[in-house]
Parts: structure tokens; sequence; C-alpha cells
């Protein structure tokens, strides 16, 4: 919403004083609006409120290999310890386990799911669900033993066995380990 007042702008002025239409020019979206205005050598005073519109852009698209989550899980029973965000300081002294991993989790049409980590030198593909960084057998996760260091993780899902077919969204999160 605009306010009353003075406003420089690139406007397109198309009428009289009083309910004017003004065409404004916005570098993120294009807007309109409609209000009494008065223009004058570029510069337009609004002598009312005016409501402007822009539209929104389209809504991002899933697949039903998306990645949507990255957890940290205990290793040996694969219990969730809590749902990784973008940005995670873990605390060597408090893992909330004995040992820990990482598990993918995807939208019901995965087929596979590959693991990227240059820092924990991990490239490896998961042939089935549960997504699992190191790998696992049942409930039972090969455990990742961090060091003191930052870490970059990427899980992408795809839509055949192997990291082939259609790649989903990726899912990266940055954990930095501390003592």
């Amino acid at each position: 919403t605009w306010a009353q007042g003075t406003s420089t702008c690139n406007a397109n002025y198309l009428g009289g004083v009083s309910g004017s239409t003004l065409m404004l020019s916005d570098t993120i979206a294009p807007t309109t609006g409609t209000s009494a205005a008065v223009c004058t050598d570029g510069v337009v005073t609004l002598t009312s409120p005016v409501c402007v519109t822009a539209p929104l852009p389209p809504p991002p698209t899933s697949t039903a290999y998306d990645i949507v989550s990255l957890v940290l899980v205990n290793a040996s029973n694969g219990a969730a310890i809590r749902t990784l965000g973008p940005n995670e300081t873990i605390s060597l002294g408090n893992l909330g386990a004995p040992s820990v991993s990482i598990q993918a989790l995807s939208n019901s049409g995965a087929k596979s799911v590959k693991f990227v980590s240059a820092a924990a030198g991990v490239s490896r593909t998961e042939g089935q669900a549960p997504w699992a960084f190191l790998g696992n057998s049942g409930s039972t996760y090969k455990p990742w033993i961090p060091v003191v260091k930052s870490y970059s993780i990427t899980a992408t899902g795809y839509s055949a066995s192997g990291a082939s077919g259609t790649a989903g969204k990726p899912l990266t999160v940055t954990i930095n380990v501390v003592p």
C-alpha cells in the first residue's frame, strides 16, 4: 500500500487529477494501482492511499524424489536425534548417542539417493530406503565419526536406481563440529 504524499516513480499518468490510474514500474515485479493523484514534472503526489497489486511468482515445483530433510540418527538403532537445519553446530561431547549417522528423508518416489561431502570424503549412492549417509543394515547404520571441522553434506534423490534418471531437488546442510 502506498501512502498519501509525494513520491517519485516511473509512472504513466493516464487521466485527470481525480481518480487517475497510475501504471507503476518496479524492478522486482510489474505493479499497477489506482489512486487520486497529481503528476507534475515526473513527481506523483498521491492525494489518497492506493493499493498496489503485483503478480506473484509461480510456486516452487516439487518432485516425488526431492530430499525434504536430513536427520541426525543414533547409528546403533536408527532412532532420530534431530532434524538438521541448513547450518548446524554439533558438539562432539553432546551428540546424544554413542555413535551417529545421517538419514535423508525424501518424497515417496525416490529410487536412489546420492550423498556427497568432500570434507567427509563421501560420494556414495544408496539404493533403498532408509537413505543412509554411509550405509546401513536394517535399522543399524554405519557410524559417521566426525572430527572437529566444518562439513557440507548434500543429498539428492533420483527417479531411478544408481543415481540415474531425473534428479530431484537436493538438500545441503552445513555442520560445524566443535569439541
